[in-house]
């Protein structure tokens, strides 16, 4: 479960970048 947070918060910070 925490993998799938984390690769949300990746999506998020990739798109912000």
């Amino acid at each position: 479960m925490v993998r799938l947070i984390e690769g949300k918060l990746v999506k998020i910070r990739r798109l912000n970048n």
